[in-house]
């Protein structure tokens, strides 16, 4: 069976890695550490632990990007934060140089992170903790990590255990963050005494936020850091937070850095070309992630690498103490909802069809999910006589699939449109129609791809409104999101969420009690 292509780039697939138990993190590295010296000190190999020109270490790295939900997906049966920590484990028992890198995008958005608790919004509260628990050696910030006020952010900070890395995020005076360092290095010890050093980076794209900030232009930050580590380490990596076009062009522009784990962009990917870097993104929610084996060679200056794409599916078992955590902070988000009158437990019935809502699918096609949420939007907007409705697939962060039979509930909803969105029907000139319906869909594949619904384009890239040829010399009437400063608006429609809820409510079959 060929390998999938995407983006003009081989995607390799894997099979599952079934799970092993083994040591806590830190004992286990004590273990491996003991071995390592005794082993040094009884005069293994030469004097510095390298024999001859072909002795390699080997350093595994679990690559993970943009986790937003920290139960597991498919009904319980794909990614998970219990299944991050369960093969973690299981790689640090198979080589103890293991480390975790993730590329960003934790606190936020979430719809549990809505939950207000302790008269606070989780945002990302909860996340911190779990993660905490899954062992990450350094994290990169992503942009959503800024979608919070500075009192907030600065608790994510404080209750984090694990390293935060960032090369081009100051506060305003330049200094850095609290905990938070430029650049890391990794030192892996094998046991014969020969020891190597991973450099790491951390850059993140620009962004809007009302956090009090210094954001430092990635390429001198880039330029900065890679000065201070071609000089200690053996094998430079840099954790980026940018679209795939950006991460080739910094592969492309330095040559210094070995390989590129990324984000933003939610699927899984290797980006190859001659002589850069390759770039690897995981998949989001760590449906699947990259695991990469290292051999680095000291005394030959050179290294290689093995990589694996891993489906966490239910052939990897939730790590049960993982898996508490998980569903202690879904019960307490659930009761502080309930305390603001909201139902995330309710029942809203069964699903005859599969409602897809992955990322991969509604920022490239529509689905049935997306076609609910648009129809919801235009009948809403019936009274008013829209004709055609629109919103971006950013809005929708799911990313799961609703299979058929599922019982659909409150919260089902709620973490589809985590987000309070608004939408009314506004009066819009053809032409301004034509040019929002062609910006958007030439967006294809991110956050900003327009779903239409009532609008349809043919393959020569003509677009009709309700089966007629759209006129830029018309007027129509549109059903979109409404806002404050939100122009020519006829009437106002209620949330999102309550299109998709009202939609739902035909399409859903009733369950008995």
């Amino acid at each position: 069976m060929p390998m999938p292509v995407r983006f003009g780039y081989v995607i390799r697939e894997s099979k599952p890695i079934k799970e092993k138990r083994s040591m806590t993190r830190q004992s286990q590295w004590m273990v491996w550490l003991i071995a390592c010296v005794l082993a040094w000190s009884l005069g293994a190999g030469a004097q510095d632990g390298w024999a001859n020109e072909n002795d390699e270490v080997r350093v595994t790295i679990l690559h993970v990007n943009d986790l937003y939900q920290i139960a597991s997906l498919r009904n319980g049966k794909l990614g998970g934060f219990a299944r991050l920590t369960t093969l973690r484990k299981q790689l640090e028992k198979e080589n103890p140089n293991t480390f975790v890198l993730f590329s960003g995008d934790l606190y936020e958005p979430s719809a549990l992170g809505n939950a207000v608790v302790d008269g606070r919004p989780l945002l990302g509260r909860h996340a911190v903790d779990v993660l905490n628990e899954v062992g990450v050696d350094y994290m990169t910030f992503g942009d959503h990590e800024f979608n919070m006020s500075a009192d907030q952010f600065y608790d994510r900070l404080g209750e984090s255990r694990f390293r935060m890395l960032s090369s081009n995020l100051f506060e305003e005076d330049g200094q850095p963050f609290p905990g938070v360092v430029a650049n890391g290095l990794l030192s892996a010890l094998d046991e014969q005494g020969r020891d190597v050093t991973i450099g790491v980076l951390g850059v993140t794209k620009p962004f809007r936020t009302k956090i009090p900030m210094k954001y430092v232009d990635h390429h001198e930050a880039i330029a900065q850091q890679l000065a201070k580590l071609e000089k200690r380490a053996d094998v430079i990596i840099a954790l980026t937070h940018f679209p795939r076009k950006e991460d080739m062009a910094i592969a492309q522009r330095y040559p210094a850095i070995n390989l590129i784990l990324g984000a933003d962009d939610h699927e899984h990917m290797k980006l190859e070309q001659e002589g850069v870097a390759t770039v690897y993104k995981s998949d989001s929610n760590a449906r699947s992630v990259y695991v990469l084996d290292l051999y680095v060679n000291r005394k030959a200056k050179s290294w290689r690498m093995e990589d694996r794409l891993v489906q966490l599916d239910e052939s990897i078992e939730q790590d049960p103490t993982t898996l508490a955590k998980v569903e202690k902070w879904i019960e307490i988000g659930f009761r502080g909802f309930e305390a603001a009158g909201i139902e995330p437990r309710r029942v809203l019935g069964q699903t005859p069809v599969d409602l897809d809502g992955l990322e991969s699918s509604i920022r490239n096609r529509p689905t049935r999910l997306t076609q609910l949420i648009g129809e919801g939007m235009l009948r809403a907007g019936q009274d008013a006589g829209a004709q055609v409705a629109y919103y971006p697939a950013g809005l929708v962060r799911l990313d799961d699939v609703l299979p058929a039979d599922y019982v659909v509930r409150e919260f089902d909803v709620m973490r589809t449109i985590p987000f309070e969105v608004d939408v009314a029907t506004v009066t819009m000139a053809g032409e301004a129609l034509l040019k929002v319906l062609e910006s958007g869909h030439a967006k294809i594949g991110t956050g900003r791809y327009i779903i239409p619904q009532g609008a349809e384009r043919d393959d020569q890239g003509r677009w009709t409104v309700q089966g007629q040829a759209l006129d830029p010399n018309g007027t129509y009437k549109v059903v979109t999101l409404a806002g404050p400063t939100t122009e020519n608006v006829i009437a106002k429609h209620g949330s999102m969420k309550d299109a998709l809820r009202n939609e739902l409510g035909r399409l859903l079959k009733k369950v008995a009690n």
